[in-house]
């Protein structure tokens, strides 16, 4: 789904592929020097503004836009939602949602970018890899930060290390950052709620939530998660769009024997309700795998 702006981004916001809801983004025949000019024109039908290098569009606004919708595309959109919230690509407020700006010459107003290589494309294939939900938390100057981090992993045993890739836009990770040492909490399937509120920049997201301090760093400790880590950064790579964290374990823990949150085609959901089996044979986990293939 994308916003198309004509007449060199002054005409009309036109919203074009309803259907698509892998990706949004804004489009106009203009130059990035010219997105004052886009910003105005959003903000002159209530659609949105340019604000740094993104578009952050009223999300009432792409729901009338799109005209009459039966329930599965808005069940759809909701998920798109949740996508953007776990990632933090929502506003403090809740109502407008972070979008990619492309200002590009088209040939045609219906030109797509190639599928193989298309936002689209790279959303709809990864979205069907399963994750698990972590909330990254850290005490930043006597006070408790943290963040939805959907990309979180095991990265090795000897040392103990693990990643994770906080996007550049997140407010709260460079305050993580500064205290050197953060948790992680592995969420739980009836921890969706939790979940979406630390995926929204601003606002006290501690509050009324429970918590006990780390014994190394302080970082919160959230009470009915499934599992939590206390972590020592290694080192920051930059990534695109994101930063690569590696860290050392420090501590670890089982907390609950909740089922875990998972996030999967877009959707944050539980694990179907199975016993695992008594004594599960471990083939290879991703810590202890050597295959480089």
């Amino acid at each position: 789904m994308w916003v198309y702006l004509p007449d060199g981004g002054r005409g009309t916001p036109q919203l074009r592929t309803a259907e698509d809801l892998g990706s949004l983004s804004v489009r106009a025949e203009a130059s990035p020097r010219d997105w004052d000019i886009l910003s105005r024109t959003l903000g002159a039908v209530g659609a949105g503004e340019i604000v740094g290098d993104h578009a952050w569009l009223d999300i009432l606004w792409l729901r009338a836009a799109a005209g009459e919708r039966d329930k599965d595309w808005h069940d759809r959109f909701t998920a798109m939602l949740d996508y953007a919230s776990v990632h933090g690509w929502l506003s403090d407020d809740g109502r407008r949602v972070r979008a990619h700006v492309d200002c590009e010459p088209f040939q045609t107003t219906d030109r797509q970018p190639p599928a193989a290589l298309s936002t689209e494309h790279y959303r709809h294939v990864l979205g069907h890899f399963i994750t698990g939900v972590t909330i990254v938390t850290a005490i930043h100057a006597d006070e408790p930060v943290g963040f939805t981090c959907q990309s979180f992993g095991a990265l090795s045993m000897d040392p103990p290390l693990v990643l994770l890739c906080p996007s550049k836009a997140s407010a709260s990770w460079p305050k993580a950052a500064a205290s050197g040492r953060f948790g992680v909490n592995v969420l739980a399937n009836n921890q969706i709620e939790l979940c979406r509120r630390f995926a929204v920049s601003g606002g006290d997201k501690f509050a009324d939530v429970t918590w006990t301090a780390a014994k190394l760093s302080g970082a919160p400790k959230l009470a009915g998660t499934v599992s939590w880590l206390e972590c020592e950064i290694v080192t920051v790579h930059e990534a695109g769009d994101h930063w690569i964290v590696v860290a050392r374990v420090l501590d670890l823990a089982t907390v609950t024997d909740q089922q875990p949150l998972t996030f999967f085609r877009g959707t944050l959901a539980g694990f179907s309700s199975h016993e695992p089996p008594e004594s599960p044979r471990v083939l290879a986990t991703p810590a202890s795998s050597n295959s480089n293939g």
